[in-house]
C-alpha cells in the first residue's frame, strides 16, 4: 500500500532561507511527492511573490496558528532568531495539532558543543528542549549546517579582503564547514521526504570544508592578489570575548571555528551529507571555489573592519 503524501508548511517562507526552501519544494520531482505546500509569513505583502505557483499562502498571527496547522504533517520553522517568541507560540500550537515532523530554527553551528553562554544559542537550546518535552508524537529534527557560505567570507569572521588580510583565531590550518543557502534548503527538503521513523534527531551538514589557509590560497588564485594570514591566540581571544558584555555572535563564532567545532566535514565532528545527497547524485555541493569565481576572489571587498 502506497504511503499517503504529506502536507508541508514553511514558516518564514519569505525570508532568506525560507525562500530557498520553498523554491526547492517547487522543483517538479519534489513537489509531486507532497500532498500540499503551505507558505506562511507574518507579512501578507511578501507572500505575494508565491501567488503564481499554486501553493497555499497563509499570513500568520499568534492567534491563528492552530488553524493554519490543520491538515499539516510537516513544519519547517525558518523564522530568524528575532522571532523567538513566535517559535514558542508555534510549538504550543503544534501541541494542539497532528504535526508528525518538526524542524526547529537551527541551521547554524551545533550549540550543544558550546562551553559558554550566548543569548541566541541559549534560546535555540531551550526551544528544542521545549519542543521535545511537549511534542511527544512529533519527530523533532535539528539541522546544523555550520557556517553559511554566502555570508561567511567577510571581515566579521576575519576575512578582510579590503586589507588583504585574514585573521584567524587559533591555527590557520583548522578547518570549518560552509554550506550554501540553496544546499541547506535542498537538504532540509530531502530530510522531510524521509518517513518520520527514518528522520534522525540531528543532521550535520558541511557543503565544503576548508581551513583559513586553504581559503586564502583559493581566493588569491582567483584574484591574483596575495593575502596575509594572521593567527590570533585562541585562549586569549576567547577569554576576552567571554569577558565582554557586548560581544557579538560573530566574535563568538571566530573562536568556535578556531576550536574546530564548526567542522562538519568527513573528518570533522559529524557529517550527514550522504543522508541527503548520496555521492552527490542529487546535486553538487557549492564550494568555496564557486564563491571565489563569483566574487573574483574578493568577497565583500568594499567592507572594512577593525584589525584583529
Amino acid at each position: 500500500m502506497a504511503q499517503a503524501k504529506s502536507t508541508i508548511a514553511v514558516f518564514g517562507g519569505t525570508g532568506d532561507l525560507g525562500q530557498q526552501i520553498v523554491a526547492a519544494l517547487l522543483q517538479p520531482e519534489i513537489r509531486q511527492a507532497f500532498a500540499g505546500i503551505v507558505v506562511v509569513s507574518r507579512s501578507a505583502t511578501k507572500l505575494q511573490r508565491w501567488q503564481r505557483y499554486g501553493v497555499l499562502l497563509r499570513q500568520c498571527t499568534p492567534q491563528n496558528l492552530v488553524a493554519i496547522l490543520a491538515g499539516v504533517d510537516i513544519v519547517i520553522d525558518a523564522i530568524a532568531p528575532a522571532g523567538a517568541d513566535f517559535s514558542r507560540r508555534l510549538i504550543a500550537a503544534m501541541a494542539q495539532s497532528k504535526v508528525k515532523v518538526y524542524f526547529p530554527p537551527e541551521f547554524d553551528v551545533d550549540h550543544n558543543l558550546h562551553d559558554f553562554r550566548f543569548a541566541e544559542w541559549d534560546w535555540k537550546k531551550s526551544n528544542v528542549a521545549l519542543a521535545r518535552e511537549v511534542l511527544k508524537q512529533t519527530q523533532v529534527c535539528q539541522i546544523f549546517s555550520s557556517l553559511i557560505l554566502e555570508k561567511s567570507f567577510g571581515p566579521w569572521l576575519g576575512f578582510c579582503t579590503r586589507r588583504r588580510t585574514y585573521a584567524c583565531v587559533g591555527s590557520k590550518d583548522v578547518a570549518s564547514s560552509y554550506t550554501s543557502l540553496a544546499d541547506l534548503a535542498r537538504s532540509v527538503v530531502e530530510v522531510a521526504l524521509l518517513k518520520p521513523a527514518r528522520i534522525p534527531a540531528q543532521v550535520h551538514l558541511g557543503g565544503c570544508t576548508k581551513s583559513m589557509a586553504e581559503v586564502s590560497a583559493i581566493m588569491s588564485r582567483e584574484s591574483g592578489e596575495s593575502i596575509r594570514v594572521v593567527e590570533l591566540p585562541l585562549s586569549m581571544y576567547k577569554a576576552s570575548v567571554l569577558a565582554a558584555a557586548t560581544s557579538t555572535r560573530a566574535e563568538h563564532l571566530r573562536f568556535v571555528m578556531g576550536e574546530g567545532k564548526a567542522n562538519h566535514g568527513r573528518h570533522g565532528l559529524w557529517n550527514s551529507n550522504e543522508l541527503v545527497n548520496p555521492d552527490q547524485t542529487r546535486w553538487k555541493w557549492k564550494a568555496v571555489e564557486h564563491l571565489a569565481k563569483q566574487s573574483s576572489g574578493r568577497p565583500f571587498a568594499s567592507v572594512d573592519w577593525p584589525a584583529g
